[in-house]
């Protein structure tokens, strides 16, 4: 502990501090005085503090300490164990005056540093966008669109099937239970009995067609009962609307065989024009069985319907109007033998 001795009086004052004042005269100024009972360590070290003492800011002379130094081993404060590196005389030097200071860290990365610096230094501590809305509002489009299509897809099959729609055929003309042939004009080798109309193509490769007298249709709804007997399989035999011209060669026509197969189309005076078929359809009754063959003409849409399956359809505007008819036809061998009952025509 130092002691201050008073430039006035001589009283000595052993403080930690500088006194304020001296407790005998008053006075406040002081000097540092060393204590008598004090040992210097050497000449030149007691010389040293001695400048330190007196407020002296010259160095130490580095020659004063080699003997000191040689003797002061490098202390490494992680392992507590000591160094054999000798300190460098030439570089050290004592302050003037040892102060407090605050212990100071220089940061890993500096505050402010190069733009290649700051930009990997962003990349690593901004956090990366989040899309997470966008697919989510993708989806939602997606979907969207999805719905409309199924919406759009409805619709059009319905609007589709609506042109099929015989609803409004509701005016029935033909009932026809053939009791009577007065209102049928019978082709060769046909006749009416047992409350059906009996027909039997006489002539090979002939057809022919036995047609109801009453008036022309523009729109018809027509279908019957037809039941084959016997006759070669591949003969055809079924039902035509719309049929005019001088000969009766100009009509639609809805056919069957005794195989399975249908085939819908027209015919005009230059010949037989298919438009579906021949076709297999498990929907026909194959042998000598009834089915129920139903043709509609509707403006300028044809099909035909089997034991109550639509089986084909097509659009054409070469007949606008005709009669209707049951008809069967003749190949090379054994003519067909087919029954007709139960007939029905209805228009709008």
């Amino acid at each position: 502990m130092p002691t201050y001795k008073c430039r006035k009086c001589g009283n000595e004052i052993i403080l930690s501090i500088k006194p304020g004042q001296c407790q005998i005269c008053g006075a406040s100024q002081f000097i540092i005085s060393s204590p008598k009972n004090s040992k210097p360590l050497s000449g030149n070290l007691s010389q040293g503090f001695s400048n330190l003492s007196s407020g002296s800011t010259s160095k130490l002379n580095s020659s004063s300490l080699k003997s000191t130094s040689k003797q002061i081993s490098k202390t490494n404060f992680s392992t507590g164990k000591k160094s054999n590196q000798k300190i460098d005389n030439s570089s050290l030097i004592v302050p003037p005056a040892i102060k407090h200071q605050k212990t100071y860290v220089e940061p890993t990365l500096p505050l402010y540093s190069s733009s290649s610096n700051l930009a990997s230094s962003y990349k690593k501590l901004s956090p990366k966008p989040s899309y997470s809305q966008k697919p989510n509002l993708n989806q939602f489009f997606y979907k969207i669109i999805l719905i409309a299509l199924g919406v759009i897809g409805v619709l059009g099959y319905w609007l589709w099937q609506q042109q099929f729609n015989t609803n409004d055929f509701k005016k029935i003309v033909i009932k026809e239970s053939f009791k009577s042939s007065k209102n049928w004009s019978l082709t060769d080798g046909s006749m009416v009995k047992k409350g059906s109309l009996f027909q039997q193509q006489p002539i090979p490769y002939h057809y022919g067609a036995s047609i109801w007298k009453g008036k022309n249709f523009t729109n018809v709804d027509f279908a019957t009962d037809v039941t084959k007997v016997k006759g070669a399989e591949d003969s055809p035999y079924g039902i035509t609307a719309r049929i005019n011209g001088k000969s009766s060669e100009n009509f639609y026509y809805l056919l069957i065989d005794s195989k399975g197969s249908f085939v819908l189309g027209k015919h005009t005076k230059d010949g037989w024009f298919p438009k579906v078929g021949w076709k297999k359809d498990s929907v026909i009754k194959s042998g000598n069985t009834k089915n129920n063959l139903r043709i509609v003409c509707k403006d300028d849409l044809i099909f035909g319907v089997i034991n109550g399956k639509r089986v084909a359809s097509f659009r054409d505007e070469s007949f606008k109007s005709g009669k209707v008819a049951v008809f069967s036809m003749r190949g090379k061998g054994e003519a067909v033998t087919v029954y007709f009952d139960n007939a029905l025509a209805k228009e709008k």
